[in-house]
C-alpha cells in the first residue's frame, strides 16, 4: 500500500547515515537506550527472575511516573537468528505480550523501520496503538548489535488515527543483542511507555515487568524454529 505524502517523506527511510546527517535528531534516537543500559548497577532493581530470566525496574530520570524496565535473558541461538525474529513483524501476535497487530510500514537495505503497532492491554482499558521507528547500529568491536525503538511524533501522517484505539504518547528504549559464542546470545530489551489516556500508573507499571519477562520467553521460543535460521542463511 502506497504511503500518504505527510511530513516524514522527505526522509525515504530512518537510516542511521539520514540521521548523521541530523546530529541532534540521531543522538535523539540513541541516547535513550544507550544511558539506561550502561547505568549503574544500583540503579536497578531486581522485579522478577524466573526461568533463566531477569527484569528490573527503575524510576525514570526525567520524572515521570511511569518505570522504565530491563529485561535480560540468553537465547540459544546465533545473534543473527534472533535478528530474524525481531524483523518478522507479522509473528508478534505470536510472542509479544498483549499484541493485537503488528506491521511493518516500510523498511530499508539494513533493517531500519517504520512499525505500526496494536496493544491489548485487556478490560478495562482500552487497546492502544503506536507508530515506531527502529534504527540498526552494530558495534563489532564489542560483539553487539542495538535496535533503538523510537516513537513517532504526530504520526497519524503515517498512520490515521482509529477511534477505536487511544494513541500512545511515547515509547522508547530497544534491544542489545550480545554474542556469547556462536550459538548463543544475551537479549537485552529496555523499555519505556506512555500509554496516554486515562490509565492508572500501577497497572502500567505492573505491565513494565510482564512485558519483558513474556517477549523475552517468546524471542527464545521462536529462536528455535528453522524459518529463522534459513532467513539468517545459517545451519542450524
Amino acid at each position: 500500500m502506497e504511503l500518504p505524502k505527510n511530513k516524514y517523506s522527505d526522509i525515504p527511510f530512518y537510516t542511521q547515515e539520514a540521521f548523521m546527517k541530523k546530529p541532534v535528531v540521531f543522538l535523539m534516537a540513541m541516547v535513550f537506550l544507550l544511558c539506561i543500559n550502561v547505568h549503574a548497577a544500583d540503579q536497578w532493581k531486581l522485579a522478577k527472575e524466573s526461568e533463566g530470566i531477569k527484569v528490573y525496574t527503575e524510576k525514570d530520570p526525567q520524572g515521570k511516573a511511569f518505570d522504565i524496565f530491563k529485561g535480560v535473558c540468553d537465547v540459544d541461538a546465533p545473534w543473527e537468528v534472533v535478528l530474524e525474529v525481531l524483523k518478522d513483524q507479522p509473528s508478534y501476535t505470536k510472542w509479544f505480550p498483549n499484541c493485537k497487530e503488528c506491521r511493518l510500514i516500510k523498511r530499508d537495505e539494513k533493517n531500519n523501520s517504520v512499525i505500526y503497532m496494536v496493544i491489548s492491554p485487556g478490560w478495562p482499558v482500552a487497546d492502544r496503538d503506536v507508530v515506531f521507528y527502529t534504527l540498526n547500529y552494530d558495534s563489532p568491536e564489542k560483539g553487539e548489535h542495538t535496535i533503538s525503538l523510537n516513537y513517532i511524533k504526530d504520526s497519524d501522517g503515517l498512520v490515521p488515527l482509529n477511534k477505536d484505539y487511544v494513541r500512545m504518547l511515547d515509547i522508547g528504549g530497544g534491544y542489545v543483542l550480545t554474542k556469547i559464542n556462536k550459538n548463543k546470545t544475551t537479549v537485552s530489551f529496555t523499555n519505556r511507555s506512555d500509554l496516554g489516556g486515562n490509565i492508572p500508573v500501577s497497572l502500567v507499571n505492573f505491565m513494565a515487568v510482564d512485558i519483558p519477562f513474556k517477549s523475552l520467553k517468546g524471542i527464545r521460543e521462536m529462536a528455535k524454529k528453522d524459518e529463522y535460521y534459513k532467513k539468517a542463511g545459517i545451519q542450524k
